[in-house]
């Protein structure tokens, strides 16, 4: 009988009475508290990065670079659509070796080209004159974008966003269409493709 209590009091204290329960609920405070840290640490990272990204371009091309991968230094890029050259001044600062862009509208080319030399990007980045891909012929690139409008020719000629005033197409669509099946043949093997294009 007395080995009987004395086993029955321990078991009484620690299951019986919910001491099993409290330490493992402790437990498992402790363990939500420190993942709550390492949460709150992670948050004000993010708002400090966040806030770099609004104020700071040094930042924005880190990121761009670092973490997205968008353009690797000494790659090859073709812009197709590059209007005014952004997104192609863009890859040339983010340490693309050659970036060629086109564009429909000799407008739009003259002025890419004098945004470059604007820039001192002259040596990377040149612009030329023609329907979508067909500048580049013989040109494999390890990067193409193809930013071309994908605004249905109707809304293009009544804004006036496009100085030629022609669009994607009738529905918008077939601009993009007709780029995309050009595509391949100027990507080199593991090349990407960027699609900033949309569609009303």
């Amino acid at each position: 009988v007395v080995m009987i209590a004395l086993g029955y009091i321990p078991y009484h204290v620690y299951a019986r009475s919910g001491l099993a329960r409290t330490l493992v609920r402790r437990r498992d405070l402790e363990a939500l508290r420190a993942r709550n840290a390492q949460l709150a640490a992670e948050n004000d990272r993010l708002a400090r990065e966040a806030e770099a990204l609004r104020n700071d371009p040094a930042a924005i091309e880190r990121v761009a670079r670092a973490e997205l991968g968008w353009v690797r230094p000494g790659e090859i890029v073709v812009d197709s659509g590059c209007g005014c050259g952004v997104l192609s001044l863009v890859a040339a600062r983010l340490g693309a070796g050659k970036v060629i862009g086109t564009d429909f509208s000799p407008a739009a080319v003259v002025c890419a080209t004098a945004n470059a030399e604007r820039l001192g990007l002259s040596e990377i980045a040149e612009f030329r004159a023609g329907h979508l891909m067909n500048p580049v012929d013989g040109i494999q690139a390890d990067v193409v974008i193809a930013d071309v409008s994908g605004i249905p020719d109707a809304i293009a000629l009544v804004t006036g966003w496009f100085p030629d005033g022609k669009g994607g197409g009738r529905t918008g669509a077939e601009l993009p269409v007709e780029m995309l099946a050009q595509v391949a043949d100027h990507l080199a093997p593991g090349g990407r493709v960027y699609l900033p294009t949309g569609t009303i």
